[in-house]
């Protein structure tokens, strides 16, 4: 189901890729080291199984998803947390492109008190959001500020695919997100 949408990643940046020795794919290169989407190596079972003594359990999708890819920056729209592997004989843009550790989601890291209950995931620069799964497995899209939700999705690639497509629409014409 994930290999799917990651072969659309591909398919849509054509050649524009490079693959690093941590095994991480960069995808639209947009000047000098900066690029568009990062695609990072599957997680093994062990590794899994490591995170989730280190984090708790995870959704049962959301587990998928990182034996297919352990998190993601998709298009400057989404940021996807996985494990962290260390930075130990990292080059630095080996470094620069690790996923982001759950942790350093800024709503887990500020304000945990308010989001018991939720496993927080993602968040997204470009809109100010985070997004959490809640009780139910559904997926919430929430405001940084006020913690309100935004909107909802019934699972992970729900979330990807409408990503996917503002994404398409990026690449396609030739357009990016400038954070400065």
């Amino acid at each position: 189901m994930y290999d799917e949408f990651l072969q659309k990643i591909d398919k849509l940046y054509q050649d524009d890729r490079k693959k690093l020795r941590t095994g991480t794919i960069l995808y639209g290169n947009l000047y000098e080291d900066r690029w568009q989407t990062h695609i990072q190596k599957p997680l093994t079972f062990e590794e899994l199984h490591s995170l989730e003594d280190e984090i708790g359990n995870l959704p049962e999708d959301f587990k998928e998803f990182l034996l297919t890819s352990n998190g993601c920056y998709l298009f400057d729209i989404l940021r996807v947390a996985g494990k962290q592997d260390g930075y130990k004989g990292m080059t630095i843009e080996e470094q620069i492109h690790q996923p982001i550790s759950f942790r350093n989601i800024p709503p887990y890291s500020r304000d945990r008190k308010r989001l018991d209950g939720l496993f927080v995931f993602a968040d997204s620069m470009a809109t100010g959001t985070f997004f959490v799964y809640n009780g139910e497995g559904q997926i919430l899209q929430m405001d940084m500020r006020s913690f309100k939700p935004i909107d909802t999705y019934p699972n992970l690639l729900e979330l990807l695919e409408e990503v996917f497509k503002e994404g398409e629409r990026l690449v396609l014409n030739k357009d990016y997100l400038d954070f400065d």
